[in-house]
């Protein structure tokens, strides 16, 4: 799946996270509130969020590890999925968590379906500095890519990893043998099962586990390593979570 140095790389770094985490929340937890309801969103909401994304990582690279050999259980594919489910609804609710704490904290009217931190928040980020409003503006594209994911995920298709890919130049005759293993055989014979043996094991050649996920394949037809991925996206809300900290001033 990865490269010798690839799996070190994302294992190192994924080895920073709950610490990374505890980090974040700790620089949130010292914050001196004047607003009850700011500081619930900001412990209650965001802190136990960050806590929880850095629990689907977890799980995610406890479930299939980069150096993870062959294709891994239907139970260990599902414990990814359900940590990828988690990670994608926790994240989400990071940025309405931080944004509730400015509303709170600096006492702000606004309206509720203008609440949250995005490029489409543009109330909202009238209220911010012009270099975080700017900061996140130049994020568009990495909004996009988590409303995509998070809204299939609670409104359409929830999130999945393919249990193996096929290589173009062997996808006929995986289709071959696919359809032979599935022919309705005249008599379940010992020449019948033994032949049933010698399509598995050409299919198991045949077939590769990508450390992959996907929604729909029709809207979104290019699959995306989570491995990665889950450590980039954390990274981006531990930084933009940083930068906030420079808006609320406390």
């Amino acid at each position: 799946m990865y490269t010798t140095e690839q799996v070190k790389v994302l294992s190192e770094v994924a080895g920073t996270v709950k610490k990374r985490a505890r980090h974040l929340m700790e620089l949130y937890y010292s914050l001196s509130f004047k607003s009850d309801l700011a500081k619930e969103f900001a412990l209650q909401g965001f802190g136990r969020r960050v806590s929880n994304l850095s629990s689907a990582i977890q799980q995610i690279f406890e479930a299939i590890p980069p150096d993870y050999q062959g294709n891994p259980s239907n139970e260990n594919r599902s414990s990814v999925e359900i940590g990828l489910h988690a990670f994608f609804a926790n994240l989400a609710g990071c940025f309405d968590n931080l944004a509730w704490v400015y509303v709170y904290e600096k006492n702000l009217t606004i309206k509720n379906q203008y609440v949250g931190i995005s490029h489409k928040h543009k109330q909202m980020l009238s209220y911010f500095s012009d270099s975080f409003r700017v900061y996140i503006l130049e994020m568009e594209s990495w909004f996009n890519h988590l409303k995509s994911f998070r809204d299939s995920l609670v409104h359409r298709i929830p999130l999945y990893i393919p249990p193996y890919a096929v290589t173009d130049d062997k996808i006929d005759l995986y289709n071959e043998l696919s359809a032979r293993k599935f022919q309705i055989p005249k008599s379940f014979d010992e020449e019948y099962l033994k032949e049933q043996k010698e399509i598995e094991v050409k299919l198991d050649n045949i077939v590769r586990f990508q450390p992959v996920y996907n929604h729909s394949w029709n809207e979104n037809p290019i699959p995306i390593n989570f491995h990665a991925q889950v450590l980039a996206d954390f990274a981006t809300i531990e930084q933009l979570a940083k930068n906030f900290l420079g808006e609320l001033n406390l």
